[in-house]
């Protein structure tokens, strides 16, 4: 019997170190993460949305095997765009994850309107991003203050057009899904 890997995508805002808890409890299975296009350090090389669904779909193929799609908050966006002709997928998970409609954004269920812990700042030349103004607070309020601490020094931008595009297609409807609400 095959065993199947595991594909993380972490949420927005987020770097897969931000999975290494879960990597490491997961021992004994075969983990791969994704580094989103569409977070990172540097505002100016931030990509958007359909950038991060073809990360993933790039990342799904190269697995030799079945595999099972792990999305966390943001990263079910990506996901449910990139997946559709995935061939080795055999279910997606979404983990406190946006599981949208085709049409719809990250704004959409807010009406258009971002949460008020994100700061909007407006660039020329490279797009806006995003900022999450109280990491601490908003993502690790449950956990211990040294957790909560050492994932807020990692948290990173997001790029706004991430957040304002529409899927085109939607993956839950043709590959096996679960929702997990935390």
């Amino acid at each position: 019997m095959t065993r199947h890997s595991v594909l993380l995508v972490p949420g927005a805002y987020h770097k897969p170190s931000h999975m290494d808890p879960l990597v490491t409890e997961l021992s004994g299975i075969d983990v791969h993460t994704v580094t989103l296009t569409s977070s990172g350090d540097d505002p100016a090389a931030l990509k958007d949305m359909h950038a991060d669904a073809e990360v993933i779909a790039q990342a799904a193929a190269a697995i030799d095997g079945p595999v099972v799609v792990v999305a966390h908050s943001y990263g079910g966006v990506p996901a449910t765009q990139a997946l559709s002709d995935a061939k080795n997928v055999e279910r997606i998970i979404y983990l406190a994850a946006m599981q949208l409609d085709a049409g719809d954004s990250c704004l959409s269920p807010a009406g258009g309107v971002l949460m008020p812990w994100a700061k909007r700042h407006r660039r020329d030349g490279i797009g806006d991003y995003l900022e999450a103004t109280t990491p601490t607070t908003t993502f690790y309020n449950d956990v211990d203050a040294a957790t909560a601490q050492r994932a807020a020094a990692q948290v990173c931008y997001q790029s706004y057009a991430s957040f304002e595009q529409r899927l085109t297609a939607v993956t839950w409807r043709t590959i096996s899904s679960t929702y997990i609400i935390c």
